[in-house]
């Protein structure tokens, strides 16, 4: 609620290429952004397939990078968020992984609660994975 989100729709054959697609066009644009969500679950563990997308973004993404996507903002059918956060702290303990930049775990479990699909089997995979005994 406290974010500005872009919703719409990127042609992909699933989540992963979706999400392959996406992290290009922001390397490709020099763009500071994180992968959080059930993407950055994904990223993490690997577990679930996903098909939503959501990038928190440090700037506005250049029109012409979203037309080389061929994004179409819509919230119906939607499979990228796009996030303008209103905190800093989501880029905080970012880390490369694979060809993306993840938002840290603790970040991710927390974004997974507002997420749709399977998101609460996301969280309970990433929790037990990778923060069950972490302070």
């Amino acid at each position: 609620d406290r974010h500005r989100i872009v919703e719409g729709h990127i042609p992909g054959r699933s989540g992963q290429d979706t999400l392959g697609r996406l992290a290009n066009a922001f390397h490709e644009h020099n763009l500071r952004y994180v992968v959080t969500g059930l993407a950055g679950a994904w990223l993490l563990t690997e577990f679930a397939s996903f098909r939503l997308v959501t990038a928190f973004i440090a700037d506005e993404i250049p029109k012409d990078a979203l037309d080389s996507l061929g994004f179409r903002r819509d919230r119906r059918g939607a499979n990228v968020w796009l996030v303008t956060p209103n905190d800093e702290g989501v880029f905080s303990g970012a880390r490369d992984v694979g060809s993306a930049v993840c938002a840290h775990p603790v970040q991710v479990y927390l974004d997974l609660a507002a997420q749709p699909e399977r998101a609460s089997e996301a969280a309970d995979e990433l929790r037990q994975r990778l923060l069950v005994g972490t302070r």
